[in-house]
């Protein structure tokens, strides 16, 4: 009897042990969420702030503000291979600067994003650009480049109707010193023609894995195939909710690689003649990876006259 007390001493004593553990482990994942800003609609855009559930507290409720990559099916990418990424950082708390949006560098003093990703920044000395980053998580003092911010400019018709994004596209210029160029920091020109549906192109990010996670420790990228429109525009897809100036990629199947909360506002790259171009912005989604849902992206070539007259 003694020795039967014994033992349910000891196994109260683990049973107690772990209630204790797991309330830790459910107030971390408390403070973890609590942190996370709603993004874009699922605009696939900012991080905590920002976020998809999107970036500057544009919060849309579950659009996927894009790159999911595992993304899905996605990977790390090599630092260097992706040197037009950007990333869009948030000043929270005082000082302190967290990763928003994606973007992309076109020119020296350029930037170009996708609107929600900054339609609620009312200060522009509260971002900053950070070029030639891989690891978010820590300093790389011979690659990146943090740049201030002077300018921001939406397009004017820019605006969510039914949780789709119309125009999502904007424009940052940079304020005081611009980019240079080096082996990790690099301009991308704008695609002036359009590429083929069944085109692989590339995405890359800082945004949500299918884990559910952010992966700002490293930049992460993936591949997917350019979707025709009759396709999207299927019922089950996205029906009429995409105008003639957005396209999607990705997978109908849910498996390839695919854009999420964190990612919106970063490239889509296609390469032609040996050379990539901007094709797309990631905008939104609904969901990320799912079944008959994949990433929706703005076209850059029926933007390049808006782009250039805004540039001058």
């Amino acid at each position: 009897m003694a020795a039967l007390s014994a033992r349910l001493s000891v196994s109260m004593c683990f049973v107690w042990l772990g209630i204790v553990l797991l309330s830790q482990v459910f107030a971390y994942a408390s403070v973890v969420s609590a942190t996370a800003i709603p993004d874009k609609a699922t605009g696939r855009g900012k991080n905590p702030p920002d976020a998809v559930v999107l970036w500057t507290n544009y919060s849309y409720q579950e659009e996927k503000p894009r790159m999911a990559l595992p993304l899905l099916q996605g990977k790390h990418a090599i630092p260097g291979s992706h040197p037009w990424q950007a990333s869009i950082q948030m000043e929270i708390a005082g000082s302190r600067k967290i990763h928003a949006c994606g973007a992309t560098l076109i020119k020296p003093c350029w930037v170009i994003t996708a609107a929600h990703c900054v339609n609620d920044s009312a200060q522009t000395s509260s971002l900053k650009i950070q070029l030639g980053k891989n690891n978010l998580y820590r300093k790389e003092p011979s690659t990146e480049q943090v740049l201030d911010v002077g300018q921001i400019i939406i397009h004017q018709a820019f605006r969510k109707v039914n949780d789709s994004l119309y125009n999502d596209i904007a424009l940052i210029k940079l304020n005081g010193t611009c980019a240079t160029e080096t082996k990790f920091v690099k301009t991308l020109p704008l695609a002036e023609e359009a590429f083929p549906p069944g085109m692989a192109c590339q995405i890359s990010g800082w945004g949500k894995t299918e884990l559910g996670i952010y992966s700002y420790r490293r930049l992460l990228e993936g591949t997917v195939k350019l979707i025709n429109r009759t396709t999207c525009m299927e019922p089950q897809v996205y029906g009429d909710h995409l105008d003639d100036k957005m396209m999607c990629a990705g997978d109908l199947s849910g498996t390839s690689a695919d854009a999420c909360q964190g990612d919106s506002g970063g490239p889509l790259t296609c390469e032609r003649n040996g050379q990539r171009y901007l094709y797309g912005i990631i905008s939104w989604g609904r969901s990320c990876g799912k079944v008959n849902k994949p990433g929706v992206y703005i076209i850059i070539p029926k933007y390049l006259d808006w782009i250039r007259a805004h540039m001058q």
